[in-house]
C-alpha cells in the first residue's frame, strides 16, 4: 500500500495491504495491533486476519473515531504476530508497521463580530513570511513580511462570508525541522494550532497552505471552521 504514513481525519478509513510473496497451502492467521501515542486508542480495525488457501494478499481498514477530544494523536498499526495451519513454514515479518497522524475533527469557533487575528511564530532563526488570501487565492487580504521574528496578519471585521486561506512563504531558511504555532484570536476565545515544517526552501521559492478557514454570519454570531492542513 501506499499509506506507509497517513493523515486521516477522524472517522476517515485508511486501507492496508497485507502480502505475502506467495499463496501457501493452508491458512496464515495475523495478529494486528494498533497503539497510540497518548496510550488511548479510539479506532475501529481488526485485530486478526485470516489468509486463506490460494491467498496471497488481504486488504484491511483501519478507521479511527472521533473522541471529542482535540489531541493530534498518532497510531502505530503493527504486525504482532503470525501463524500457521501448515508446520512447513516459518515467518520473517520485514516491514511490519504503519504510522497513522489522526487528524480531529475542526471544531468551529463560535464568535462575535470583529476581528480574526493570526499571530504566527516558529523555532530557530529562520524568516517565514505569510499571508491571508481568499479560496480560490484571488485578492490578498494582509501579509506578515517583516524580519522580525514572528508575524501577525488579521482577517479584519469587514471582511465577507467566504473561504481563507493561511499560507506560508519562507524568506530564510536555516533549520530542516521547524516547530511552528499559529494563536488565532477570536474576539471571543483563542486557539491554538501546532506542528512542524520540514525541508522548506526559502527565497518565495515555495508557498503552501497551513490553514483553510470559512467565514459565516448569522445574525449577530460569526462562525469560522478552521482546517489545519
Amino acid at each position: 500500500d501506499d499509506n506507509a504514513t497517513s493523515s486521516p481525519y477522524e472517522g476517515e478509513t485508511m486501507t492496508y495491504r497485507l502480502e505475502m510473496p506467495f499463496a501457501i497451502t493452508g491458512t496464515v492467521d495475523v495478529e494486528i495491533s494498533v497503539t497510540s501515542s497518548d496510550g488511548t486508542v479510539e479506532a475501529d480495525y481488526p485485530s486478526s486476519i485470516t489468509f486463506v488457501d490460494g491467498q496471497s494478499a488481504v486488504f484491511f481498514d483501519v478507521t479511527p473515531t472521533d473522541d471529542g477530544v482535540t489531541e493530534d494523536e498518532v497510531y502505530t498499526i503493527a504486525i504482532t504476530d503470525i501463524s500457521f495451519s501448515n508446520d512447513n513454514y516459518f515467518a520473517w515479518t520485514g516491514e511490519n508497521s504503519r504510522v497513522m497522524g489522526v487528524k480531529d475533527i475542526p471544531t468551529p469557533i463560535v464568535t462575535t463580530a470583529g476581528d480574526f487575528t493570526f499571530n504566527f511564530t516558529w523555532s530557530g532563526s529562520s524568516d517565514l513570511d505569510c499571508r491571508l488570501v481568499d479560496n480560490p487565492p484571488a485578492f490578498q487580504y494582509d501579509t506578515g513580511y517583516s524580519t522580525s521574528p514572528g508575524e501577525t496578519v488579521t482577517l479584519v471585521d469587514g471582511v465577507p462570508d467566504g473561504d481563507y486561506l493561511f499560507r506560508v512563504r519562507p524568506w530564510t531558511v536555516t533549520d530542516s525541522s521547524i516547530d511552528y504555532a499559529i494563536e488565532v484570536v477570536a474576539p471571543t476565545e483563542t486557539r491554538n494550532y501546532t506542528g512542524t515544517f520540514l525541508d522548506l526552501v526559502g527565497g518565495w521559492s515555495m508557498e503552501f497552505v497551513v490553514l483553510e478557514i470559512n467565514k459565516t454570519t448569522t445574525g449577530a454570531t460569526v462562525t469560522y471552521t478552521l482546517n489545519q492542513l
